[in-house]
């Protein structure tokens, strides 16, 4: 690596469409609501695709099974790690 090498983006593309995982039931406390509006927000962003998010607003959630993350061309993110270009 060179000292001028740079891991960040200069710019990053705005969402075509944003899934809030709240809209889909996340963030009520409840384990089965928060893990199921978690996954249903990724996967509608996954199914629009063309740079949609599946956004995670700051919040407390309780996650009970893994969230399953497959498909191209859409990012899940929100407060914290931003985690672009899943498959």
């Amino acid at each position: 690596l060179l000292p001028s090498t740079s891991f960040l983006k200069q710019h990053w593309p705005l969402p075509t469409k944003v899934f809030d995982a709240t809209i889909f039931g996340a963030g009520n406390g409840s384990a089965t609501a928060d893990t199921a509006g978690i996954q249903a927000a990724v996967d509608a962003a996954a199914k629009a695709g063309h740079g949609a998010i599946a956004y995670i607003p700051a919040g407390t959630y309780v996650v009970t099974k893994s969230i399953k993350i497959t498909g191209s061309d859409f990012v899940v993110g929100g407060a914290g790690t931003f985690l672009p270009n899943l498959r």
